[in-house]
């Protein structure tokens, strides 16, 4: 089996998405539609059920999923650890961090490391999704809850908030949300049906009474992206919402915290 296919299966099945996956990839997204397809023929099973909205894990895909994350976590932990054992490489160091949180508060953190550490160089992997902290992944993972299992070296480096976002432009076209209930009458930004367990995926349904959604994403980049366009509301973490000036919706609401691991 050529484990390049499985790269493919993988990216696809983490983003659900073809074409975001053939930006990752660094093909186009016919190649990466059709190395699936070549996989699922020679495996004798579908991987993904391929619907309008995304590509989505079948049993099957489910099924080897894990089996083939750890194949390549075990392969990438030998490159760092054999780079660890190079004299003319900096040694590497992968972290994996949250949308946003890595982007606008970690990663500018990283210079003064630049100059007290010289010997050392970063991977970044900003996630939603949490791979498996007994994969040996990443070196370092930060976390939005505490693992629920395993032998960890944890260490609490503070709390998110999060609360429904919009900009002063929106608000201005479209007036503020009077109630819970008033928000079937706005354009509502959140989740794509992959993302449907996260905390704020489902506090936000709570909160808009099951709304039907007019953007649905897999990231929160496009979420902050079509808030800070104008283009409606959705749930940002407190820290980028006030660095983009954008205004909570209906302010009496109680945010939304997440403990940060």
């Amino acid at each position: 089996m050529n484990w390049n296919d499985l790269k493919y299966y993988l990216t696809v099945a983490r983003v659900n998405n073809i074409t975001e996956a053939s930006i990752e990839l660094g093909v186009s997204p016919s190649t990466v539609a059709r190395r699936i397809s070549e996989l699922e023929t020679r495996l004798g099973a579908s991987l993904f059920n391929k619907r309008p909205t995304g590509y989505f894990l079948s049993d099957a895909g489910k099924g080897i999923f894990s089996l083939v994350d750890e194949t390549e976590a075990n392969f990438q932990f030998l490159e760092r650890k054999m780079a660890n054992f190079s004299g003319t490489r900096a040694r590497p160091v992968k972290l994996e961090l949250p949308e946003l949180l890595g982007q606008y508060v970690i990663i500018p953190e990283l210079l003064a490391l630049r100059k007290s550490e010289p010997g050392i160089r970063f991977e970044i992997v900003n996630s939603v999704k949490n791979s498996k902290l007994s994969s040996r992944e990443s070196d370092i993972v930060v976390r939005l809850s505490m693992p629920k299992s395993g032998s960890y070296t944890v260490r609490k480096i503070g709390v998110i908030a999060q609360a429904a976002y919009c900009s002063q432009e929106y608000l201005e076209e479209r007036g503020h949300p009077n109630s819970t209930t008033d928000f079937a009458n706005h354009t509502l930004i959140g989740w794509n049906e992959g993302f449907g367990y996260l905390p704020l995926a489902k506090w936000f349904s709570e909160l808009t009474g099951g709304a039907e959604l007019w953007l649905e994403t897999c990231n929160f980049n496009s979420q902050l992206e079509a808030v800070c366009a104008g283009t409606g509301i959705a749930v940002l973490p407190k820290f980028v919402a006030e660095k983009f000036s954008l205004k909570q919706v209906i302010a009496l609401i109680p945010v939304l915290p997440l403990k940060q691991a």
